[in-house]
């Protein structure tokens, strides 16, 4: 594990997957990356090519983009860092020719990450990815978008399509998670841990039925899929 360290948060580059987020007062944004049983929870991963399950049944859970080893830099201000992966000779890609850029930007009470996907094959390369930050809540008192919820109540989980913002209200904070790009919001937990999942999507489990072309990338073009965490 290579794990990269900015002024808030850190980064393995295993994954490019945040460990850990806190605010200026060292206070826990994310539920930092734990093994719990036999997996990881916490922290925040991408997940592309897609999110949930692979209808062909090749890929893993979520894809590959939270196992691969990524390249990853800090800026000089130790506020930004910039994950690189690009692979054209093996079968991730399905044999296509991509290149995958995340960024990671944090201004004290802010983070914005923006994953960005070249094509450089001549077909089409289907996405629907997105993110999955495990924030940390006191599962007595959460409220979510203004609703006292049951935290329990979202295990497996609850889908929230055509919402751009979901606002979580718990230990003593507010947290906005925000997307123009991501309007499918999953809302998950397993309760074994004081953690709730507000995930940013295209269209939810977009490979379930099949590797639909929707939300994917054409042959030369470049698309970016950004979302933010405000507390």
């Amino acid at each position: 594990m290579t794990l990269i360290t900015a002024k808030q948060f850190s980064v393995d580059e295993t994954g490019a997957y945040i460990t850990e987020l806190y605010d200026v007062d060292g206070n826990q944004v994310l539920f930092p990356r734990t093994m719990i049983g036999e997996k990881l929870r916490g922290g925040s991963h991408v997940c592309f090519p897609y999110f949930g399950p692979d209808g062909a049944g090749v890929l893993p859970q979520h894809g590959f983009g939270r196992t691969v080893l990524w390249h990853a830099e800090v800026s000089p201000d130790g506020r930004t860092v910039t994950c690189t992966y690009e692979r054209n000779d093996d079968e991730i890609f399905g044999g296509l020719d991509a290149e995958l850029r995340y960024e990671l930007n944090e201004a004290g009470d802010e983070l914005v990450t923006t994953l960005t996907v070249t094509n450089n094959s001549d077909q089409p390369l289907p996405v629907t990815p997105g993110f999955h930050p495990y924030f940390t809540i006191d599962p007595t008192d959460t409220v979510l978008n203004g609703q006292r919820i049951v935290v329990a109540d979202f295990e497996p989980f609850q889908s929230f399509p055509d919402m751009t913002q979901m606002r979580l209200e718990t230990a003593g904070r507010t947290v906005a998670i925000s997307s123009k790009d991501l309007t499918h919001m999953i809302v998950w937990t397993d309760s074994k841990g004081n953690y709730l999942c507000i995930e940013p999507t295209i269209q939810g489990n977009g490979f379930d039925s099949g590797r639909s072309l929707q939300g994917g990338v054409l042959p030369g073009d470049t698309v970016s899929y950004n979302f933010s965490i405000n507390w």
